[in-house]
């Protein structure tokens, strides 16, 4: 998702949505006891002490986002990846 780009609100002035989409990643990151690694560009790296905190960031994301795209009418569609290295057991 390019995070850069500008969304216009249903009744309103556009909104810039990297500012703001970064502000809900970084609200359930922190929820979940995550932390923001990197944030390169229009994408975001964040570390969790478990997978499954990871996991329940990322479905809480994606439940917000759903919630949010009901009432606009450009919807909003994160891409969300999760990565387990194969060294962690």
């Amino acid at each position: 998702m390019d995070l850069r780009e500008t969304h216009q609100r249903p009744f309103g002035p556009p909104v810039d949505g990297s500012s703001h989409h970064r502000g809900i990643f970084a609200q359930h990151i922190a929820a979940h006891e995550g932390r923001i690694v990197d944030s390169p560009d229009d994408a975001l790296l964040a570390e969790f002490s478990s997978v499954i905190a990871a996991v329940n960031c990322t479905v809480d994301i994606q439940r917000e986002f759903a919630g949010r795209n009901a009432s606009l009418l450009l919807m909003v569609a994160p891409e969300i990846a999760l990565y387990l290295p194969r060294h962690m057991k």
